[in-house]
C-alpha cells in the first residue's frame, strides 16, 4: 500500500466510514506496518497520522469495538513505534527547513492517537509505561519546531496526563514503588493467577478507609478492587497448599503412596473441597462458547445430598491440575444436574490461560489451542473448588476495573471525598411541583373502611395535589399523609436529596416507607424521566442482597403501579376488564435474573419477558448479522471439529499423516512424491477424511510400519477403538439445555440458608449456603443445539503400556504395540531441519531415524497449520459470538426500555452492566444496603446516575467477606451505608416500631437503639395462651455443646437445644397454634440440620406437608415444606412471625460464644418475635463473657423472664420444665384446652 492510497483516505473525513475501510482484510492496511518503513518512505507515516487526525479526532467510547481494534493493533504493531521516532528525529534534525503546514496535522493526529491511548486502554501496564516516556518526547518535538518557526503552529496538549501525576493513595504509588506496581489493581487479571495459588506472601492490602477521605478516585478503586479480589484469591491458595502440604506429610513415609490416599482426611474438610480423577468426555457450543462435559469420582462423595449441597454451583470456579498444582488451570461450573452430579458429571466452560497467566512461551496465536488441546490429552486431573463463590465477585471486580477514573465518577464527592454537603438531585429542578396525593392513601386499602373515612382521605389527597416537593419538610402538610413524624422526614429526603441514607430498625416501616418512595417517584415520572414516552421510561433501578427480598419488594410495587398505568395508558382505548389494566401495569415491572422463587414475580421476569418477543422490533441490519453470525459461527465450530479430529488421531498414534501433508512433501519437489511411491498428479483435499487414504499408506511404508504390522489391520483397528471410544461418548450428544432455574441447587425444605457459620472464628468460610441465591444466568451458556456438539473423536483414550498389556486379541495387540510405537515417535521433540532438508536429495537412502525425524517435521507444519487455523477459527466465533451477544442485549434493552422498574440484585446488576448503561436509570434504590459490601454497591453505579438511595440498617446485619482479617483488619465488613453514618452524613432513622410486644422491644432499647419507640398498636397485643401470662422467657442451662465434626466444618451444634426447641414448638401446636405462626431460629448451620433431621425422623405429620403428589405417580420423590418456617437467624433478617423460638447453641469450658458477642447478629434473632419469643441457651455463661449480655439479661430479669425451668400451662393446670424429655411425655398426652385458647 502506497503513499497516494494513503493520503486518499486520509481525505476521507467521515471516520466510520474509514475506520469500516480500514479493517477490510483486502485491502492490507495493518501490513504496512509489518516492515519497517524508514526515511525514504517518509510520506507514508505522515499520510497514517493524518488518518489518525480523522479517526481518533474524537475519545473513543467503550462500545467502539472497530475503532478501539485499530488503535490496538497499531499500538501492538512491529516496526510503528521506530517509524513514528524515525519520523520525529528528522522534524528534530531539519526543523529549520521543514514545511511547517505539511507537519501539522500529521503531528495532531499522533496527539489524538496518544490520547485515546490514555483515555482507553489506560488498564494496560505497557501502555501506560509506554505513554510515560512518548508525551515527554512529543511535547520537546512541538516546542522545538515552535522555536525555531515564525509561522503559527499550534498543536492541541493534554491538559491532564498521567504520567506527568503519578496515582498514588497513602503507601500506594505504583510508579515509585516495583512491587505495588506489579499488584495495581488495572495491572491484575479478574481470575486468580499461578502465581496467586502459589505465593509466598500476602501482596500488602489497602485498608478500606472509613473516617475522612480517600485521595481520589483511582485509590478508591485500587482499594476495593484489591480487598474485593482477596477474597477470591485468599481461599484457593489455602486450600491448594494445604493439599500439597497434606501429600508432601503422607509420602515421607511412602513416597509412592496414592494421592487418592494421601488426600483422604481431605473428605470432611469443607476448607478444602477436592474431587478426584477428573477427566474432560466432551465438548458442546453455548452463547459463550464452548463448553465441556467433565466427569470425577464421586464415590468419596457419596454421602452429600446435592440437592441441599453448594458444592458445585454454577458460577464457582475449579483450579485443575495433573502434576500436583506445579501447572494448573481453571474452568467455571456452569450446569450442575441432580442426577448427574451424583455419578460425578458436570459441565464447564474453560478459562484461556490469557485471562489469567501471561507465558512468553507461547505466543497469543497459540493459547486457545494450547488450552484446547490440554483438555483432550486423556489425562486425569485432581481438581480443588473455590469456598468462595466466584460469580458472586466476578462481575463486580470486571465493573471497578472497567471504571473510566478520569471521567464524572458517580456521587465523588460523598463516596471519595466524603462530602457532608448533600446537594439535590440533577434532574430536581428548584420549585419542582409534586403529586403527592397517593401518600394520603395506605398502601393496603380496606374497602371495608367506613363511607366517612374514605371522605376524609379522598379530601386530605385533594391538599397533597400540587405541593413544592423542594421547601423544607417542616412546611409540607405531612400530618395529611401516612407517615409518622421520622417516616416523612426520611421520605422527603429520598424525594430531594441525591444522596440518602435511611436507616430502618426491626419493625419500623422501612420497606413501607420504601415502597411510598417510589409510588410518589412514579407518581412524578416527568419530572426526573422526562418524557412520557413509552419507549424512553428511564426506569428506576431497584438493587437487593438477596433474591427472596428483592421479590418481596417487587411484589409490594404491584399493588400500586397499575394506579398510574390507568393515568397514562399506553394507548387510548377502553379497557373492557380489570385484568386489562393489572397485564400493563404488570408490563411496567421487570425482574432481570434467575432464582426467582416468587410464583406471581416470576411472570415479570426478563427470562419469560423474552419468550414473547417480537424479533422484528430489532433493525433488519441487526437482525441480518445476527443470521450471518450464527451462521459463522456453526461453519467454524465445524471446521474446528474436523481439524481437532485430525490433530488427535496423528499426535495419538492412530493415524500416520497422508492427505494432511502433501502439501509439504511437495514442496520438496516432484521427485520426493515419486520416491514415495505417490503420484504427481493426485488430487488432494485435506478436507477429505477418507480412511483409504493412498498417500497414508505410502508413509506408512516408507517408516517401515509394514514390518511391525499389517497396515490393512491397522487401519481398521483403529477406527474400530475409535468407535468404541465415541460410543461411550455418545451420551454426551443428549444432554438436556440449562434450566432457567438450577433445582438441584435448591433447598426442598428452606430456601433462607444464605449466611456464612461464624465467619469471626475462622478465616476460612465455613459454609457457602448463602450462594444459592446468586447463580449464573439460564441463557448465559445455554447449549446451541443448531450448531451441533463437538466430535466425540476428540475425547478418545490415549494409547499406554497398560492398555496394551491387558489386550488379549493378538491382531489388536499388535496394533495397538504399533500405534504406541508412532505415538512415542511423533511425540519425539527431534526434528529435521531446514538446512538439512536443503541437502536432502532421495528419501529412500535416509536411514529409519532420520526419516522419523522428517515426518515429524511434516507433521510438525501440519500442526501449526492447525494452530492458525484453530487461532483463526476461535476468533472467528469469538467476534460472531459478541454480534450475537450484542442482538441479545438489543433484544433486553427493546424489552426492559418499557418499565417503569426494573429490579436486580446487585450481583445481576454488575453481570448486566452494559444493559444498566444502555437503560440509564436516573434513580438508584438499594434495598438491606447496609449487608452489602461497598464495591458491590459501586460497581453498578453509572455516569447516568443522579440519585442514590440507600435503605437498610447497619446494627443489624453487615457485610460478610468470609476472611477474618479482611472484615476487621482492612474494615470490609463496614458497607457504604456504615460508612456514612460513621462520617456524620445526615441520615434519617426510622423511630416507631410496629412489630414487637415492648416486653420484647425493651431488649433492644438503649442495648443497640438509642431511640425506639413503641407504636400504639403493639401494646393491644393479647398475651400467649397457655405459656402462663409469660410472652418472653429465657430458659438457661448448663449442657455443653457437641463435640464437632469434620462434616460440619467449624458449625457448631448443641443436642440439648434441638430437643427443648422441637418439643416447645411441638407444645404450641398441640396446643392449637397454627404451625405458620412458628419459626425456629438458630445460629449455626449445624444445629438447623439437627433440628431438621429431628422433625423429619419424629413429627412428619405434624410439621411437614408434601407438595406435587402427581409425582409420587410418577416414581419421583415428591417435593416437600415444612409448615413452619426453620432457618438461621442470618437467613431470616428483614422477616417476622408471631413466635419465635431461638436456640443460641454456644455452651463449653472455653467460654467462647463466637458471633453471639457480636451485636449486630444479637439484634436480628431479638428482633424477628411480634408476640412471643422464647430463647435457650447458657446465658450464665453469656453474660459472663459479654457486656452486651449483662446488659440485654439484666433487662429479662428485671421482666422475670429468665430461668432455669419454664412454666407452660393454662388457668386450668400448668407444669415447669427443664429436661426436654420430660416435655415429651407431656405433649405425648397434651389435649388442647378448649376454654383457655382464645387464638394470638
Amino acid at each position: 500500500m502506497n503513499s497516494t492510497i494513503l493520503e486518499n483516505y486520509a481525505k476521507i473525513k467521515d471516520p466510520e466510514k474509514l475506520v469500516d475501510i480500514l479493517l477490510d482484510e483486502q485491502l492490507h492496511f495493518f501490513k504496512v506496518f509489518e516492515q519497517e518503513i524508514g526515511g525514504n518512505s517518509r510520506d507514508k507515516i505522515i499520510a497514517i497520522l493524518k488518518i489518525f487526525k480523522v479517526i481518533f479526532a474524537k475519545i473513543i467510547e467503550v462500545y467502539d469495538e472497530k475503532s478501539i481494534q485499530i488503535l490496538t493493533r497499531v499500538f501492538h504493531a512491529k516496526y510503528f513505534k521506530s517509524d513514528v521516532r524515525q519520523y520525529f528525529s528528522f522534524l528534530e534534525e531539519n526543523v529549520k527547513n521543514i514545511v511547517k503546514s505539511v507537519h501539522i496535522d500529521a503531528l495532531q493526529g499522533y496527539f489524538f492517537y496518544l490520547q485515546n491511548l490514555d483515555k482507553v486502554l489506560y488498564n494496560d501496564c505497557e501502555v501506560r509505561l509506554f505513554l510515560e516516556d512518548e508525551f515527554k518526547v512529543f511535547d520537546l518535538i512541538v516546542n522545538t519546531i515552535k522555536r525555531n518557526t515564525e509561522d503559527e503552529f499550534e498543536i492541541e496538549h493534554p491538559k491532564e496526563r498521567l504520567c506527568q501525576k503519578p496515582i498514588s493513595g497513602g503507601d500506594f504509588d505504583p510508579y515509585c514503588d516495583k512491587y505495588q506496581y506489579k499488584y495495581y489493581y488495572r495491572n491484575l487479571p479478574i481470575f486468580p493467577t499461578t502465581e496467586d495459588v502459589h505465593r509466598g506472601e500476602t501482596p500488602r492490602l489497602p485498608e478500606n478507609i472509613i473516617y475522612g477521605s480517600y485521595e481520589n478516585v483511582d485509590h478508591y478503586l485500587h482499594t476495593q478492587f484489591m480487598l474485593l479480589r482477596e477474597i477470591l484469591v485468599r481461599p484457593l491458595h489455602e486450600s491448594v497448599q494445604k493439599l500439597i502440604l497434606m501429600v508432601n506429610s503422607e509420602r515421607k513415609a511412602d513416597e509412592n503412596k496414592p494421592l487418592k490416599e494421601c488426600l483422604t482426611r481431605l473428605e470432611y474438610d469443607q476448607s478444602v473441597l477436592v474431587y478426584h480423577d477428573v477427566s474432560f468426555e466432551g465438548a458442546m457450543m453455548s452463547n459463550s462458547g464452548i463448553i465441556f462435559t467433565i466427569k470425577f469420582d464421586a464415590s468419596p462423595l457419596k454421602n452429600i445430598d446435592w440437592v441441599d449441597s453448594a458444592r458445585l454451583l454454577p458460577g464457582s470456579i475449579l483450579c485443575l491440575s495433573s502434576d500436583l498444582f506445579k501447572t494448573l488451570f481453571f474452568v467455571i461450573v456452569v450446569n450442575r444436574d441432580e442426577k448427574k452430579v451424583k455419578e460425578g458429571e458436570i459441565d464447564v466452560f474453560l478459562v484461556l490461560r490469557s485471562e489469567y497467566d501471561d507465558n512468553e512461551e507461547h505466543s497469543k496465536e497459540e493459547d486457545f489451542f494450547i488450552d484446547f488441546f490440554t483438555l483432550v490429552d486423556g489425562k486425569k486431573y485432581l481438581a480443588v473448588e473455590s469456598v468462595t463463590y466466584f460469580e458472586a465477585y466476578r462481575h463486580s471486580l470486571q465493573c471497578l476495573k472497567d471504571f473510566n477514573w478520569k471521567m464524572n465518577f458517580p456521587f465523588k464527592d460523598y463516596i471519595v471525598d466524603v462530602s457532608m454537603n448533600i446537594k439535590s438531585p440533577k434532574y430536581l429542578k428548584n420549585g419542582a411541583r409534586y403529586d403527592l396525593s397517593c401518600s394520603a392513601h395506605a398502601l393496603h386499602r380496606n374497602n371495608k373502611d367506613p363511607e366517612e373515612n374514605m371522605i376524609k382521605r379522598i379530601m386530605r389527597a385533594s391538599q397533597l395535589k400540587d405541593i413544592d416537593i423542594t421547601r423544607n419538610c417542616t412546611e409540607i402538610p405531612w400530618d395529611l399523609m401516612d407517615f409518622d413524624q421520622s417516616q416523612f422526614e426520611a421520605f422527603h429526603a429520598a424525594l430531594t436529596r441525591e444522596f440518602v441514607v435511611i436507616q430502618g430498625p426491626p419493625g419500623c416501616g422501612k420497606t413501607y416507607t420504601a415502597l411510598r418512595i417510589v409510588q410518589a417517584l412514579l407518581a412524578n415520572r416527568l419530572h426526573w424521566c422526562g418524557t412520557d414516552d413509552p419507549e424512553y421510561s428511564c426506569p428506576i433501578l431497584i438493587l437487593s442482597y438477596k433474591n427472596h427480598a428483592l421479590d418481596q419488594f417487587l411484589e409490594g410495587i404491584t399493588k400500586f403501579v397499575s394506579d398510574f398505568v390507568h393515568q397514562n395508558p399506553t394507548d387510548t382505548r377502553n379497557y373492557r376488564s380489570r385484568n386489562d389494566l393489572q397485564n400493563e401495569a404488570l408490563q411496567k415491572i421487570i425482574r432481570v435474573g434467575g432464582n426467582c422463587k416468587s410464583s406471581f414475580i416470576k411472570r415479570l421476569t426478563l427470562f419469560e419477558r423474552r419468550k414473547g418477543f417480537d424479533f422484528s422490533k430489532i433493525p433488519k441490519k441487526e437482525r441480518q448479522e445476527y443470521f450471518k453470525s450464527r451462521k459463522t459461527v456453526e461453519e467454524s465450530f465445524v471446521r474446528m471439529t474436523n481439524l481437532g479430529i485430525k490433530y488427535k488421531r496423528i499426535r495419538m498414534g492412530y493415524k500416520i499423516a497422508g492427505r494432511e501433508i502433501y502439501r509439504y512433501i511437495k514442496e520438496l519437489g516432484p521427485q520426493a512424491l515419486s520416491q514415495l511411491g505417490i503420484n504427481i498428479n493426485y488430487s488432494v483435499n485435506d478436507e477429505d477424511d477418507n480412511p483409504e487414504d493412498e498417500i497414508s499408506e505410502a508413509i506408512m511404508k516408507w517408516l517401515g510400519l509394514d514390518e511391525v504390522v499389517n497396515i490393512k489391520h491397522y487401519k481398521k483397528v483403529s477406527l474400530e477403538l475409535i468407535r468404541q471410544e465415541i460410543h461411550k461418548n455418545d451420551k454426551t450428544e443428549q444432554k438436556n439445555e440449562i434450566k432457567e432455574t438450577d433445582d438441584a441447587t435448591e433447598s426442598q425444605m428452606t430456601e433462607e440458608e444464605e449466611d456464612i457459620d461464624e465467619a469471626d472464628e475462622s478465616e476460612t468460610p465455613a459454609t457457602r449456603q448463602w450462594m444459592k441465591d446468586r447463580q449464573i444466568d439460564p441463557d448465559e451458556y445455554k447449549v446451541d443445539r443448531e450448531i451441533g456438539v463437538l466430535g466425540s473423536e476428540l475425547f478418545v483414550q490415549e494409547i499406554t503400556d497398560e492398555m496394551v498389556a491387558k489386550c488379549k486379541d493378538e491382531e489388536k495387540r499388535k496394533v495397538l504395540e504399533a500405534a504406541l510405537l508412532v505415538k512415542r515417535n511423533v511425540q519425539n521433540d527431534d526434528l529435521m531441519s531446514e538446512t538439512e532438508l536443503e541437502k536432502l536429495k532421495n528419501l529412500k537412502s535416509l536411514e529409519p531415524k532420520n526419516r522419523w525425524r522428517l515426518y515429524r517435521y511434516w507433521i510438525d507444519k501440519f500442526f501449526d497449520h492447525v494452530k492458525k487455523e484453530f487461532r483463526l477459527l476461535n476468533e472467528k466465533i469469538a467476534v460472531s459470538q459478541k454480534e450475537l451477544a450484542r442482538s441479545r442485549q438489543t433484544r433486553d434493552f427493546l424489552i426492559c426500555r418499557e418499565a417503569w422498574i426494573v429490579g436486580m440484585t446487585v450481583t445481576g446488576a454488575a453481570k448486566y452492566r452494559k444493559l444498566v448503561e444502555l437503560l440509564k436509570p436516573k434513580i438508584v434504590i438499594v434495598e438491606e444496603a447496609a449487608e452489602i459490601l461497598e464495591a458491590h454497591i459501586v460497581s453498578i453505579l453509572t455516569e447516568n446516575t443522579q440519585h442514590l438511595i440507600l435503605i437498610g440498617d447497619h446494627q443489624q446485619l453487615r457485610p460478610i467477606p468470609g476472611i477474618q482479617e479482611l472484615a476487621t483488619i482492612h474494615n470490609m465488613e463496614i458497607s457504604l451505608f456504615e460508612r456514612m453514618v460513621k462520617n456524620e452524613m445526615t441520615y434519617y432513622q426510622l423511630q416507631n416500631q410496629h412489630r414487637m410486644r415492648p416486653i420484647i422491644s425493651s431488649l433492644l432499647r438503649k442495648n443497640i437503639y438509642n431511640v425506639l419507640n413503641d407504636h400504639e398498636s403493639v401494646k393491644k397485643f393479647k398475651n400467649l395462651p397457655f405459656t402462663c401470662g409469660t410472652n418472653l422467657f429465657f430458659l438457661n442451662h448448663n449442657k455443653l455443646e457437641d463435640k464437632r465434626s469434620f462434616r460440619h466444618g467449624c458449625s457448631c451444634a448443641n443436642s440439648h437445644e434441638v430437643e427443648f426447641v422441637v418439643e416447645l414448638a411441638r407444645y404450641f401446636v398441640s396446643c392449637g397454634i397454627d404451625a405458620s405462626q412458628i419459626t425456629i431460629l438458630t445460629t449455626y448451620n449445624a444445629q438447623l440440620e439437627l433440628i431438621k433431621k429431628k422433625i423429619l425422623s419424629e413429627y412428619w405429620d405434624m410439621f411437614v406437608k408434601r407438595l406435587d403428589m402427581d409425582q409420587k405417580k410418577n416414581g419421583e420423590k415428591p417435593k416437600s415444606e415444612f409448615k413452619m418456617r426453620i432457618s438461621t437467624v442470618d437467613g431470616f433478617q428483614g422477616e417476622e412471625n408471631d413466635i419465635i423460638l431461638i436456640s443460641f447453641v454456644r455452651s463449653n469450658i472455653r467460654d467462647d460464644i463466637g458471633f453471639l458477642k457480636i451485636s449486630n447478629r444479637v439484634c436480628v434473632a431479638l428482633s424477628r418475635a411480634r408476640k412471643g419469643m422464647f430463647c435457650i441457651g447458657n446465658f450464665e455463661k453469656m453474660r459472663s463473657i459479654s457486656e452486651l449480655w449483662q446488659n440485654i439479661l439484666a433487662v429479662v430479669k428485671d421482666q422475670n423472664a429468665i430461668g432455669d425451668k419454664i412454666k407452660l400451662g393454662c388457668k386450668c393446670k400448668s407444669k415447669e420444665f427443664d429436661d426436654p424429655k420430660r416435655l415429651k411425655m407431656y405433649n405425648a398426652t397434651l389435649r388442647k384446652c378448649s376454654k383457655c385458647f382464645t387464638g394470638i
